[in-house]
């Protein structure tokens, strides 16, 4: 239903702008809705965890005069689906993520951005978003820091790279969640966390709050672990030729050994080797698509559905937690694929059953 009205907005919104500019192409209609109305709110609640002065994203939402004149940028993204870059498509199983824009408040921001993007009235106080905290799930249980800060040179404006950092825990622990505290929040854009064994402990997006492990699952950190950190630089467009240091932490939460005993495994898309509950779905977006499947298929060819993503883009690498885990047959096989036919990349985080 959400994504029906979504599409309707769509288009009635952009036949709408087609109109405004096929006849006051010089002119456009002003808009009834307003930055200091209805625009500003909607923008603080969706984008200024990671649209905030000094944060990874190009354009602050604190302030009109700093919105204005990415007006058709905006309307542009909204458009293609590519922001808010959440790319679920409802019509697969449901997945723990972030609010999406409802129909209203899509339609507002088009209606908006294509009839000339109006301040409103100046005496309407705007709220200034809070600036994000360094922890979204609050204080961490344990910290770890770089060892050292690592610089991205003048020359460079996009980097992967590999970190160690050793644990001095004396005993085993249960992790239910990782986050990461940018040292240079303009230059870190996403990064990933796995321990000695392989698991995924957790997956950082600039200005995405952290989740836990569902359903009383977490995943199990043995004792003087070291952990791998990889993070993904990409300084921003002001910075382009400037050399840029970060120093980042992973803050780690835990919690009681869950009932069973068993840990979260990290599995490459394959064949499952024993009975299993899949908890999340990891595709590996490399290059544009417009819709990728990831379906799992019996040994009797019954075909179940994990996760369906519509015009998903590269850059936003996402553990997608299922709300309601799937039940999976041993020997069943799981596949994932564009809809023009190209195979992708998937990982799944299961537990044995």
């Amino acid at each position: 239903m959400r994504h029906a009205l979504q599409t309707a907005a769509l288009a009635a919104c952009a036949a709408s702008a087609l109109s405004v500019g096929m006849l006051q192409a010089h002119d456009p209609i002003p808009s009834k809705y307003t930055f200091n109305g209805e625009v500003s709110p909607i923008l603080n609640a969706h984008c200024a965890r990671c649209h905030v002065e000094g944060g990874a994203a190009p354009m602050p939402v604190d302030a009109y005069a700093k919105v204005r004149p990415w007006a058709d940028a905006i309307r542009e993204q909204l458009l293609q689906g590519a922001m808010p870059p959440l790319f679920v498509d409802p019509s697969g199983p449901a997945v723990a993520l972030p609010r999406a824009l409802s129909a209203r408040e899509l339609d507002m921001l088009l209606t908006w951005s294509a009839g000339g993007a109006p301040e409103g009235n100046r005496s309407n106080p705007v709220a200034v978003p809070s600036p994000p905290p360094d922890w979204t799930l609050g204080p961490p249980d344990a910290t770890l820091v770089m060892d050292a800060p690592y610089t991205v040179a003048a020359n460079k404006q996009d980097e992967t790279r590999e970190f160690e950092l050793q644990t001095s825990f004396g005993a085993t622990k249960w992790v239910s969640a990782i986050d990461l505290r940018p040292g240079t929040r303009s230059m870190v854009r996403d990064a990933q966390v796995t321990d000695e064994g392989g698991s995924v402990l957790g997956l950082w997006i600039a200005g995405e709050p952290a989740l836990r492990t569902p359903h009383g699952t977490s995943f199990r950190l043995a004792a003087g672990a070291t952990l791998r950190l990889r993070i993904h630089y990409r300084k921003s467009w002001t910075d382009g030729l400037v050399a840029r240091s970060d120093r980042s932490s992973i803050g780690l939460y835990f919690t009681q050994a869950p009932a069973s005993g068993q840990d979260i495994r990290s599995v490459a898309g394959g064949r499952l080797d024993a009975l299993s509950r899949v908890l999340a779905v990891r595709p590996m977006i490399l290059e544009p698509y417009g819709l990728v499947t990831v379906a799992a298929i019996a040994a009797d060819g019954t075909r179940t559905t994990l996760l369906r993503l519509r015009s998903p883009q590269p850059g936003w690498p996402r553990r997608y937690w299922l709300v309601t885990p799937m039940r999976l047959a041993a020997g069943s096989r799981i596949l994932a694929e564009s809809s023009n036919g190209d195979r992708v990349d998937v990982a799944i985080d299961l537990i044995d059953r």
